[in-house]
């Protein structure tokens, strides 16, 4: 059965999640729920509603269908989507099977340096 993860969302998590939306460039982000498609918390851009977040997880949902075809490629470290008006991107953190999906502009953020800050959200998971 799925169990949300028992987090102050209104404390650490909220609070990483703000500062990194609101890095230069990024225009929203939100943590969605691999298992459950749920979108656990989202920040920024109000433009962007629920299923711009659930739409990550069905994008990362496919390349693992397709995950034999990649396999010479080593395991997926994230999505990059590229649109006229904008990136989506769609990093996994560590634990405990969350997505990390955003919408960004593509020269304006250094979207390396961004995962990595996102990882170190990672340990808001950590027992």
């Amino acid at each position: 059965m799925f169990e949300v993860p028992q987090l102050d969302w209104t404390g650490y998590v909220a609070d990483a999640l703000q500062a990194l939306a609101t890095e230069v460039g990024v225009d929203g982000c939100a943590l969605v729920d691999m298992q459950s498609g749920m979108v656990l918390h989202a920040v920024g851009a109000a433009i962007y509603d629920e299923q711009m977040w659930e739409a990550g997880l069905s994008y990362w949902r496919q390349h693992e269908r397709q995950a034999d075809i990649f396999a010479m490629l080593g395991p997926i470290g994230g999505i990059v989507l590229h649109h006229p008006g904008g990136m989506v991107v769609i990093f996994p953190l560590r634990e405990p099977g969350l997505l990390a999906v955003a919408v960004g502009q593509q020269k304006q953020v250094d979207w390396i340096t961004w995962q990595r800050r996102l990882a170190s959200l990672s340990e808001a998971f950590s027992p």
